[in-house]
């Protein structure tokens, strides 16, 4: 089992885009985020299925932009990632479903691509035995971008603040993880995860620094959520992605990760 890696109902790593800026110019503030939507289709990371929230299918819609342009032109709301905020629970009822492109290990250890919503299901189909990832295979999506609905003309200076997360719940995109469902893992040596996060991670990065070019473009601003970026990822998470030739930490030799599980 070499899928040493896992998912949390806590962020493994946040950015934060502060668009108050563009409050007073919701037009630019829909551009926004249909060119966000738009990057993270083309990088592969941020690829909405079902949006219940606003009544969104892609299979029976097509794209998603014209539905957000729809909803300003005839609504006069900028539906700014609240559309996903119900993206907690992907398969739950209600939940909003978005997938991204990923890489992991198949039964043979040969690395595989395909793509998903729920990363935790990957680990729950390949698990040496039933509930050996207890308590580490949380349903999250691969990426979880939120934020606010803002109305107007009531999107004052007293409306929710026009921030958006992006948010990983799953170290799959470190180059490095503790392996917190291994027997033999210590919290103290890392198991090397770049076999795969070479594989998916330099997409994620080329998203998040394009995100953060058209934020700082409309006036805003980006930087990592240290609070909500775990001590051990924040290592190697800066406002540029995740930096995959970081100083490695000690580590496990390569044959621990065949250690037998119990």
């Amino acid at each position: 089992m070499r899928n040493l890696w896992i998912t949390s109902e806590h962020a493994f790593a946040t950015w934060i885009a502060d668009l108050e800026a563009c409050r007073a110019r919701p037009e630019q503030l829909v551009e926004l985020v249909a060119a966000i939507v738009a990057a993270g289709e083309r990088h592969r990371v941020f690829l909405p299925v079902e949006l219940p929230a606003i009544g969104y299918a892609r299979a029976r819609d097509g794209a998603l932009v014209p539905r957000l342009a729809a909803l300003w032109r005839e609504h006069r709301v900028v539906d700014a990632f609240a559309f996903t905020d119900a993206a907690m629970a992907p398969g739950a009822p209600q939940s909003s479903t978005v997938e991204a492109e990923l890489a992991w290990f198949d039964r043979d250890d040969r690395v595989v691509h395909g793509t998903t919503a729920d990363p935790a299901s990957i680990l729950e189909a390949l698990q040496p035995f039933p509930g050996s990832h207890d308590c580490f295979t949380v349903s999250r999506p691969p990426v979880r971008v939120t934020g606010p609905r803002v109305s107007y003309p009531d999107g004052g200076s007293g409306a929710r603040p026009i921030r958006l997360r992006f948010a990983l719940h799953s170290d799959i995109w470190m180059p490095f993880v503790f392996g917190s469902a291994h027997p033999l893992a210590d919290h103290e040596r890392h198991f090397d995860n770049r076999r795969l996060a070479r594989e998916h991670t330099p997409r994620l990065n080329a998203f998040l620094v394009e995100v953060a070019g058209l934020v700082s473009r409309a006036g805003g601003t980006w930087e990592v959520d240290r609070d909500d970026t775990g001590s051990d990822a924040g290592r190697w998470v800066g406002s540029a992605g995740i930096d995959l030739d970081a100083e490695s930490p000690p580590v496990f030799p390569p044959e621990a990760a065949y250690a037998p599980w119990y």
